[in-house]
């Protein structure tokens, strides 16, 4: 009982003991974990801290080892900022200084420019300016060598120069006495001059009243010549006008009808001496054509026609007047009361032409003109004076004006002078003459038309 009892206080105890232990154990674990925990928190906290300088990536690399390794026994951020110092101070001379300082330094426009490319691009250039400068220096050596050459040749030419210049002024020295001679020559040709151009004057003064005499007298006669061939056109007309047979009056037919733009084909042609402008009146018959027994004129046709183009045999008119309901058809005939194929006419031909239009008139292109008229069936007449019995005045192209003579002009320029003036007075007074006279004025342009003449 009583060894029982001895062995139940033990195991008591024993559990006691186990219990205790067991609490001091959880105490003692809760302890530990609390520290723990609170030691995980400063870590992370600690590490956080140190993140901010460096992360545990950098602090792993080699560079960060090396900065580590080499810092003497200053902290790492003391270590850069050192370094970073003496590079600024080496860079840009001021340990102060940025990386932003550096960029300007550096020109500022590339941001990814490295001091030492700057660099390197700064030393080829200066090899190349220094490659260049020898060139330069070669090259100014050589012209140096050409400059010498060039004052040599020029001494010499200034040398030869003033032996020029003194045998100039020696010339010249030879001259001036020519030219005092000269001088007392010229003034003895110019009293003999003025003595001539006054003989001449006298002389044109004399001969141009003589031609004014002969003008009012010729003037006169023109005018009674003017007066009989009045007489004699009025005889001539009223004796055409009176023809007894009525065939006589016809001056052609129409050949074609009239087109719709109002245009008839006539029969007669430059052979026939039609001209452009020509009028015709049209009538169905010869036996209309009958002039009035007390008027002597025509009674007027079914229409009118105008010639508006010629050609060798026929021409083409156009219809100015027509009569409704009486059309202009073939073999129409038709009449003008003034018209005279046969009659000849006198043409005045005076001064040069310029038929080729080259601007040079001269008296080949006029005596084209003149074969023209004669083929045309007309007659030339020539002369100083406009004749009164001339049915136009073909005027060549106007001389010109001369130029007022110079101051003591020489003989030959008097007379060139005295014929330009006395070739421009004569054209103007011929035209004066025709417009007195009534004789139609014609130039190039209006002959040519008058006898349907086309350039080839």
């Amino acid at each position: 009982m009583a060894a029982r009892t001895g062995a139940g206080t033990g195991v008591v105890v024993g559990l006691v003991v186990f219990v205790l232990s067991t609490i001091f154990l959880l105490v003692l674990t809760i302890v530990f974990y609390s520290k723990q925990e609170k030691a995980l928190e400063e870590k992370i906290a600690a590490e956080n801290a140190l993140a901010e300088y460096a992360t545990p990536v950098q602090r792993g690399s080699d560079a960060f080892k090396a900065i580590m390794a080499n810092r003497a026994g200053q902290s790492a951020m003391q270590h850069l900022l050192n370094q970073q110092q003496e590079i600024m101070r080496k860079v840009l001379g001021n340990p102060q200084g940025t990386i932003d300082d550096i960029n300007r330094a550096l020109g500022g426009s590339d941001p990814n420019a490295t001091f030492v490319n700057v660099l390197s691009r700064t030393n080829g250039d200066l090899r190349s300016a220094r490659t260049e400068a020898d060139g330069l220096k070669s090259e100014l050596a050589r012209l140096n060598v050409q400059l010498n050459e060039k004052n040599a040749l020029l001494a010499e030419a200034e040398a030869a120069k003033n032996r020029e210049v003194q045998a100039v002024r020696d010339l010249i020295a030879t001259f001036q006495r020519d030219v005092q001679q000269y001088g007392i020559d010229v003034h003895t040709t110019k009293t003999l001059m003025m003595q001539m151009v006054a003989q001449l004057e006298n002389s044109y003064k004399s001969q141009i009243e003589q031609l004014e005499r002969s003008i009012d007298s010729i003037r006169s006669d023109l005018a009674l010549k003017d007066s009989q061939l009045g007489m004699l056109q009025r005889i001539i007309n009223e004796s055409r006008l009176k023809a007894a047979n009525p065939a006589a009056l016809v001056d052609g037919r129409v050949i074609d009808n009239a087109t719709g733009d109002g245009q008839v084909f006539i029969n007669i042609g430059r052979q026939h001496k039609v001209s452009m402008g020509m009028t015709f009146e049209v009538y169905d018959s010869e036996t209309q054509i009958v002039p009035d027994q007390f008027t002597g004129e025509y009674p007027r046709g079914k229409a009118s026609l105008q010639v508006i183009r010629v050609s060798e045999t026929t021409s083409t008119a156009k219809i100015t007047r027509s009569v409704p309901g009486r059309p202009v058809v073939r073999n129409d005939v038709i009449a003008n009361a003034v018209y005279d194929p046969t009659k000849e006419y006198m043409f005045f031909v005076h001064g040069k032409f310029d038929m080729n239009g080259d601007g040079r008139p001269s008296e080949a292109e006029t005596d084209l003109v003149r074969n023209l008229i004669l083929q045309w069936g007309g007659k030339v007449v020539e002369g100083d004076t406009l004749r009164g019995d001339a049915d136009f005045l073909l005027l060549g192209v106007q001389p010109n004006e001369p130029p007022p003579l110079r101051a003591n002009p020489t003989p030959e320029e008097v007379r060139i002078w005295a014929e330009q003036k006395a070739a421009g007075d004569r054209y103007n007074r011929l035209l004066q003459d025709a417009m007195k006279a009534s004789i139609p004025v014609l130039n190039q342009n209006r002959f040519l038309i008058l006898i349907g003449h086309t350039a080839n």
